[in-house]
């Protein structure tokens, strides 16, 4: 799933955490945005299939989903039978995964839950010309370069510049969400669970 400049991937759980931030395991999936089944195919590979409007389906049926706090997160519904388990414990079969979970069903592979990031830096957008980058408090130009956190605030990011202003990349945070600020594509540490 995509939102903004997120994404949820599910994966192997078995390359680790410090695989997955090295970049993408094999094979890792994009969940769609829709309602989608997850299988497991040959090796314990995940298959990913559209899913049907009605009946009961033979994988995991997921939902990708924004919650009050603009976190991405997973509603899964696991089959009758299938005995989940997420992070090690039992689970119900309808369950809310967040990035860095690990899942399993059926006594198959364990799989991660995952999120990736493709940063919003760029000129700065036509709807904040003008406004305080709430760093520094100096106006964005236009012509400039800026990040925009997923809330909608942006913040001064002339990395390159000595005359520009690099306000994102001296913070660690979102002055407003705080949300980290990451500006190298790619996954990240998961979120604070804050369901």
């Amino acid at each position: 799933m995509q939102t903004g400049n997120q994404e949820l991937h599910v994966g192997p759980a078995s390359p680790g955490v410090d695989a997955w931030r090295a970049g993408a395991p094999e094979p890792a999936l994009r969940l769609p945005f829709e309602p989608s089944i997850l299988t497991k195919g040959a090796e314990d590979r995940l298959v990913l299939a559209e899913a049907p409007p009605t009946a009961e389906a033979a994988g995991v049926r997921v939902e990708p989903f924004v919650n009050p706090a603009r976190q991405l997160r997973l509603l899964a519904r696991f089959p009758a039978g299938a005995a989940p388990r997420v992070n090690g414990e039992p689970a119900p079969r309808l369950a809310v995964l967040a990035p860095g979970d690990i899942f399993r069903w059926a006594g198959g592979g364990s799989f991660r839950l995952a999120l990736y990031v493709r940063p919003a830096v760029g000129l700065t957008p036509g709807a904040v010309i003008g406004k305080s980058c709430p760093v520094c408090r100096m106006p964005l130009a236009a012509g400039s370069t800026c990040y925009a956190c997923i809330c909608g605030v942006a913040m001064h990011c002339e990395r390159d510049s000595e005359a520009g202003l690099s306000c994102a990349p001296l913070s660690r945070e979102c002055p407003v969400c705080r949300r980290p600020i990451v500006l190298a594509e790619g996954y990240i540490d998961p979120p604070v669970h804050e369901d």
